[in-house]
Formats: C-alpha cells, structure tokens, sequence
C-alpha cells in the first residue's frame, strides 16, 4: 500500500478537502505544517469567516493570515453587549475590498453599524445579505437598506429588523438587482412601493402586512396600474380581510406560489373556498402552488356551540380544487390545545406537530383519529 503524505497531494484535492474544515484548521492547524502547506492554505479562495463571541478567543490569531479577496462568506454576530464586533473587526481589516464574497450576514445592534460597514468594506455583487439584530425594538431606516442593496448588488436580502421604513422619502433608483426579500412586517402603502420599486423581485416573504385605513388604502390603489413580475408571496402572520387580499393580489397577476399563515381572529373571513376561488380566476390565473393555514381556539368560556368540520370544508371540495387545480385541504379538531385548524395538505407553513386530532379531508370526506404529520398525506403514511 502507497501511502501519501498530505503536502503530495495535488492543491485541488487538498482545496476540496479544505471545503470540510472550518477557517481555523485550514490557516493555523494545516498552513502552519510546512512552507508547502502554508502556502497551499494561503492559496485557498473559499474561506468562510466567523466573528462571535464563539470565535473571540481565536480571531485575532487568524484574522493576519486572512486574505479579503479569498473570503466568499462572513458572518459578524454581536451576540453581547460588550462588544461592537462590527466595528472591531472594521478595525482589523481596514478599507478593503471581499472581491469572491457572496454571503454576508451582520447582526446589528443598530443602525449607525451598518452604516460604519458600509463606508469600510466593499464587497463583488453579494447573492446573500441578512442584517437582524437580537437587541428588541431596533430600528433600521429603509435608505440605509438601499444603499447596502445598491453597494453590494446584493440579489437576496433578509432583514429581520423593525424597519423605521421612511419609503416615501427614499431616495429610489431603478438599477437594483434584487430578485429575494425577506422582510418583518411593513404597511400596506410600503409594499405598494416595494413591488414597484424593484422591477427585478421574484420572491417577496413578510410575517405580515398592515393596514390602517381600508378605505384610504382601496382609494390609493385605484390609481395604480402597474403590475409586478412578482413570481412567489408569502405571508407568515396575515391579518388581512379577504377584500384587502384581493386589492394587494390584483398588483402581482404573475404569481405562481401563494402561501399564508393566518393570524386568528382572520378564521372566518378566509374559510371560504367560493371567495378563494373567484379570486384565484380573476386575478391570480397562472398560479401553481396554494398553500395556506389557518386557525381557531376555543375555550370552555366561550365555546357555547358545536362547529361542524364538514361545514368548514364543504367550499373546498368542488371541481375547481379538487379536479382543475388538484389542491388538497385538511380540517382538523385538535383535542389538547383546543383548536380547529384549516390547511392545504401538506403543508411547511407549522411545525410538523404529531397531536393526535380528529380530521376530515376535502379529497375523501372521511372523518378520520389521527396522528399523522400535517407535512404528510394519509397516502404518503400509508406507503411507509
């Protein structure tokens, strides 16, 4: 048996195998084995940087022998209180430029490190960029997002942050990029110009969208006539009337994924297939994927009458979704929270619970104990 040392091995195994290791065995662990090996480490251009509290102790041993131009993702955490580590590690690189790095994520405690960032650091076109903060009630203006979205050419942003949004008086341009974003929640008027905005957004993911005023907000889209390219909608805690969902769908004609998760008090308006089915005809015509969840709980207070599972189904069970569109729905009574639950099957929109329920299906109108996964048909449990 050959046995080979790891120095013979030739520099594009030895860069695959570097892929598996974390930025601290591939600099110190291996570049510090001989000449050959140093220069081999120093030669990798896929490093990807850490900076938390995690990494602390080590950082300022490695940080000398990285390069800026072979760094394709950094994440910067300031996850205390003590330290600003965004501004620490702008101090250890100086001005300079991450020509490879795609991914960039900065937990921020507020705005103006962003901004320190931003005026440091220069970066090639970003696919990812998250910005959040684990300090609560921390404000980011809107214009600073643009400015990151424009400097870095970033195609994906997710910023979990509650915006100090100021969109009417953002300094808007036409050259972005950005084809992904993930927002918290944002007013109705803010997504208006979000979707107009940004010509190139394919997906556009919120926890919610918020309306102050229905008649305002109704009287202000009536003079708009553009409509998006948007492709996917996703809204994680919606709070909105079937009348303002169908105002904010009529501005994205070409959606292809619909997916909602609905705060409580929305269960009767939207538990109505009829209405879901005018609207999908009328303004939603290419659309491919429906998944929605929605929910009610009840306590023995207020629990005066009994709510019929095949009731809350029946809309749902027509040719349109079950022939033309193929689309499946599951009303569930689960007995230890209490609640009913109305979803399309299956679906990721909740955790994938195993609470053993009583449901009826719109495929079969069976009523049927279970303890199936909702993420799971009854056919897909049945084949294992």
């Amino acid at each position: 048996m050959v046995h080979a040392s790891l120095d013979s091995l030739p520099v594009e195994l030895l860069h695959r195998i570097f892929d598996f290791c974390d930025i601290q065995t591939v600099l110190i662990s291996i570049g510090y084995v001989c000449r050959q090996l140093y220069a081999i480490s120093n030669s990798y251009n896929r490093l990807k940087l850490k900076y938390d509290s995690s990494s602390e102790h080590y950082f300022k041993r490695i940080y000398r022998r990285v390069r800026p131009e072979n760094v394709i993702s950094l994440i910067i955490n300031n996850d205390d209180t003590k330290n600003d580590r965004i501004r620490q590690f702008v101090t250890f690189f100086g001005t300079c430029r991450f020509a490879l790095m795609a991914s960039l994520t900065l937990n921020c405690s507020d705005h103006t490190q962003l901004e320190h960032f931003l005026k440091h650091v220069e970066c090639g076109s970003l696919n990812l960029l998250v910005i959040k903060s684990d300090t609560p009630n921390i404000k980011t203006n809107w214009t600073i997002a643009l400015r990151a979205i424009t400097q870095f050419q970033v195609r994906k942003l997710e910023f979990y942050h509650d915006l100090d949004y100021q969109i009417g008086a953002a300094q808007w341009l036409f050259q972005y990029k950005l084809e992904h974003l993930t927002i918290l929640k944002c007013l109705f008027q803010e997504y208006v110009a979000i979707i107009q905005h940004f010509p190139n957004l394919r997906t556009l993911v919120m926890r919610d969208c918020i309306v102050h005023n229905n008649e305002g907000t109704m009287g202000a889209l009536s003079h708009l006539t553009y409509a998006s390219a948007l492709k996917s909608l996703i809204i994680e805690q919606c709070s909105l009337s079937m009348i303002v969902l169908e105002s904010l769908l009529s501005l994205t004609p070409t959606l292809l994924t619909l997916k909602f998760g609905f705060e409580e008090q929305m269960f009767d308006s939207i538990c109505d297939g009829y209405s879901w089915k005018r609207l999908i005809e009328t303004k939603l015509t290419s659309l491919e994927q429906f998944e929605f969840i929605a929910f009610r709980s009840f306590s023995d207070a207020n629990n005066t009458h009994f709510t019929s599972l095949k009731s809350i189904i029946t809309s749902f069970q027509t040719g349109f979704w079950l022939k033309e569109k193929h689309w499946t729905f599951t009303c569930d009574y689960i007995f230890r929270s209490n609640q009913i639950r109305l979803y399309t099957t299956p679906t990721k929109l909740t955790n994938s619970n195993q609470a053993i329920r009583y449901e009826i299906m719109s495929t079969d109108g069976i009523h049927r104990f279970t303890q199936r996964p909702i993420n799971k048909t009854s056919d897909d449990c049945t084949e294992e």
